[in-house]
């Protein structure tokens, strides 16, 4: 994801080394954009943790990656977009989203156009996932509670919507970066088969 620059409201900047306690950063890019970025060790479903408390506070997911360097360890950017005027970003608590334990009230129901489900032979035992679909409010959320809750957590993730079609990749391993038991694949598959909208 390129550098997005923009003004500093929020966070602490980076400092040379890798800090182990999160960080985050926010950064204005243009009015109702901003660009978080964040650093450090994160709890499990942590992702999902921040999509959801995003959508929640009024804020959808357009762009970003998100990517565990080491054990716990993650490196993370996000273009958010506002979906309501009159929010203070400057008083939100981004760490303290990222680490919630609220949960998603559930969409109506995930709509995926396309997936595609990848060997984790070739990926270093993670199984790849990509996911195709139109545009919902907490999207990203439910789709990260749903594989969480099926014992799948993103190792690395790159997340793009685009007018209103998302299209996302995830790196998929098991519960602490164990390997995916044998038969996940097929099992993921045959879930995403009941997402597809026909």
């Amino acid at each position: 994801m390129q550098d997005l620059g923009g003004e500093l409201i929020a966070g602490e900047a980076p400092r040379p080394g890798f800090r182990a306690e999160p960080h985050f950063e926010v950064h204005r890019v243009e009015p109702g954009r901003f660009a978080l970025s964040f650093w450090g060790r994160f709890p499990p479903g942590w992702c999902g943790a921040l999509s959801l408390s995003l959508s929640q506070a009024g804020f959808g997911v357009i762009q970003g990656f998100a990517k565990k360097v080491r054990e716990k360890a993650w490196v993370a950017e996000f273009e958010i977009e506002s979906s309501r005027e009159g929010i203070a970003v400057e008083s939100l608590d981004f760490l303290a989203m990222a680490i919630s334990s609220a949960r998603a009230p559930g969409l109506r129901r995930l709509a995926l156009s396309a997936f595609s489900v990848g060997d984790p032979d070739k990926h270093e035992g993670a199984i790849y996932l990509e996911v195709r679909g139109r545009d919902q409010a907490g999207f990203l959320a439910e789709l990260l509670g749903q594989l969480a809750f099926l014992s799948f957590f993103p190792e690395e993730m790159i997340v793009q919507t685009v007018e209103d079609q998302v299209f996302d990749r995830f790196l998929l391993r098991g519960l602490g970066g164990q390997a995916p038991a044998p038969g996940a694949s097929q099992a993921l598959t045959r879930w995403l088969e009941g997402l597809k909208v026909q």
